[in-house]
């Protein structure tokens, strides 16, 4: 019996033997990568080392003092909260939807205070149907808002994509994303106001952009700063990449669909049930046609595939015996403020993020997938329980 692993790369002998040596040592790759943002409606960005340094830019930006509060959601990796954590100001912890991980305007609305600087959101799995609401919250108490948009690259709510919504978003390219540069990770600044200073931490706490565009004789330290650029070659590899962007999500929802139909109703599916219910559904006529069906305003990049169990026994169990069958499934975050470090932070109710938490379970999903065999095989697990 074959193994079926959870995540497989996708043409990486194709992406490397793809690259140019004569360009690597120019902006090419770089160029070619800022349009294609650009064209996605990222104003201002910068290629980093990964999504968490991303998020870490975006920190420094705002500032902040120790009796400063940023919300952020219980249920979410935890670079999602370190890099706040770091400021020693205070974290408060959001509840997740109670159909779905991400949190919602007023799940946070509750937690907001005049001590309030920020707010973090996740669009878990590359989906999210409360963005717009959440900025608009935000806009009301004057509160930034940032994406951390790490599972949702070339997904859309409505008409925009995520990440241009907060005032920052940060996206990972890692090796376990849709498309990646093995990893590193992108930063969009959509709010001018925090430019300057994202630029310079950008470049080591210096004005060496400054100095690069004229304006300056040389150039020195003027801030605080890290080395976050991403390196050349993953530069080069992410350009590869982002040109089978659409083919990859096309054929990753092909499968999330397929999932999808032949779990539908079973009270487990109820995260993916809710999630069809407001996609811009890919309708797929044959083998080789694929349309859009247009049912909704949110648009996913099916990064997840997520079941929800019970109890964390019965997930447990189910993946126990997926892994006998040799098919990789695997739980995810665990509610942050529940973890040694998180504790110190207070406690916060999060029934919903505590029940993904137990219950959570995610199945394979990869261009090429077998995914007729998981399906049989979650049918015949769960049905021996």
């Amino acid at each position: 019996m074959n193994h079926i692993p959870f995540h497989k790369l996708y043409k990486t002998t194709e992406c490397y033997s793809a690259i140019d040596p004569e360009k690597l040592a120019s902006n090419d790759y770089h160029n070619e990568l800022n349009h294609s943002f650009s064209e996605m409606g990222f104003k201002n960005h910068f290629l980093v080392d990964s999504c968490t340094r991303a998020l870490e830019i975006a920190a420094h930006c705002l500032g902040l003092q120790k009796d400063d509060e940023v919300i952020v959601p219980a249920y979410s990796y935890v670079s999602t909260a370190n890099v706040f954590a770091k400021y020693t100001c205070q974290l408060k912890f959001a509840d997740s939807q109670e159909s779905h991980p991400n949190i919602s305007a007023s799940t946070v609305e509750p937690l907001i205070t005049q001590k309030t600087k920020a707010v973090v959101a996740i669009h878990y799995g590359g989906y999210s149907n409360e963005i717009a609401e959440l900025r608009l919250l935000c806009d009301k108490h004057g509160i930034i808002l940032i994406e951390d948009n790490a599972h949702g690259i070339g997904a859309k709510s409505g008409a925009d994509y995520l990440g241009t919504f907060g005032h920052f978003a940060a996206i990972s390219f890692h090796q376990s994303k849709n498309i990646h540069s093995f990893t590193g990770g992108l930063l969009a600044v959509n709010d001018m106001r925090f430019l300057p200073a994202a630029t310079e931490y950008f470049y080591k706490g210096t004005n060496r952009a400054a100095f690069q565009r004229g304006d300056l004789p040389f150039y020195e330290w003027t801030s605080l700063g890290n080395s976050c650029e991403m390196n050349p070659m993953a530069v080069a590899f992410l350009a590869q990449q982002i040109g089978l962007l659409q083919q990859i999500n096309e054929q990753r929802l092909k499968i999330w669909n397929s999932y999808q139909q032949a779990f539908e109703g079973c009270v487990w599916n109820f995260v993916a049930d809710g999630i069809a219910q407001k996609h811009t559904q890919s309708s797929l006529l044959n083998d080789s046609s694929i349309t859009v069906k247009e049912s909704g305003k949110m648009q996913h990049n099916a990064h997840i595939y997520p079941l929800c169990f019970p109890d964390e026994n019965a997930r447990l169990q189910i993946e126990k015996t997926l892994k006998e069958q040799q098919i990789a499934g695997y739980t995810h975050y665990h509610s942050m403020h529940k973890t040694r470090f998180g504790k110190q932070f207070g406690d916060f109710q999060t029934p919903n993020a505590d029940k993904f938490t137990r219950g959570l379970l995610r199945l394979p999903i990869y261009p090429g997938l077998a995914y007729d065999r998981v399906i049989e095989a979650v049918f015949d697990v769960y049905n021996n329980l």
